[in-house]
């Protein structure tokens, strides 16, 4: 498995979890199951979580010519956009699902299971994940760092591809959906971001909605959290579900 650790598993250090991203997280779902939509998703959103990195590197390529007054007129653009605009569509759509429609306990167990194994199977390599990696890219101006990108880019496709194939519970289907879709946004988010020194245009855009999917993903993952918290299932700790609770208490 390349290196690099899908940063919604639990793991060491995992130093990310902090105030920024566990206000974007806490909200809860409706009574129907929906998440509600993200319109504040904190400081995280506001400013990015690599805005002191993202400013030096700014400065840097100013200096160094490589931003032209075209190109600064159009990075400028960008963020005068409303930064929930997607920009990044989804992929799929609920008619894309395999739905079991009257799901039993014991289906929502299975599924617990089979989707901590999935994310356990690709985010679990204990290496760094593109969080960290990208704020010393940033901060260090280090090309060979946004080139470790790359194979975690490929990690999320591949986390989602097998979430595809997996038969839903419908309750658990809109967190299932969001998760798939933010998943693949995230693999070409990062793909972006490794070309900011090359493609100063595109990896600002890959910055500014990093945060955005980020949130999006992990928020799904915390609904289904929620979800078997209120209807009383557990796992315990030889299941690979375990992976919820374990979720549950970073929050």
């Amino acid at each position: 498995m390349a290196e690099g650790r899908n940063p919604l598993v639990p793991g060491p250090n995992d130093e990310i979890v902090k105030t920024p991203q566990k206000q974007a997280v806490s909200g809860k779902s409706d009574d129907t199951g929906n998440i509600k939509d993200i319109t504040d998703i904190g400081e995280m959103g506001k400013t990015g979580i690599f805005s002191q990195e993202f400013i030096s590197l700014f400065i840097s390529l100013k200096k160094s010519g490589q931003l032209n007054g075209q190109t600064k007129e159009k990075i400028d653009e960008l963020f005068l956009k409303n930064l929930q605009e997607r920009t990044f569509p989804d992929k799929y759509s609920i008619k894309d699902l395999n739905i079991l429609q009257k799901a039993s306990k014991n289906d929502f167990k299975n599924y617990g299971n089979s989707v901590a194994r999935i994310m356990k199977k690709y985010g679990g390599s204990g290496g760094e994940n593109e969080i960290v990696i990208i704020k010393r890219a940033l901060k260090n101006k280090s090309q060979s760092d946004l080139n470790n990108l790359n194979p975690i880019a490929n990690i999320y496709r591949e986390t989602a591809r097998d979430l595809l194939k997996l038969p839903v519970p419908e309750k658990m289907a809109i967190y299932h959906l969001r998760m798939i879709n933010s998943f693949l946004n995230l693999s070409e988010i990062l793909k972006e971001i490794s070309l900011i020194f090359k493609d100063p245009i595109a990896g600002i855009r890959g910055l500014i909605q990093y945060s955005k999917e980020y949130v999006k993903a992990r928020t799904s993952v915390y609904g289904m959290s929620d979800f078997y918290s209120k209807n009383g299932i557990s796992f315990n700790k030889n299941d690979d579900g375990y992976f919820f609770m374990e979720m549950k208490r970073t929050n």
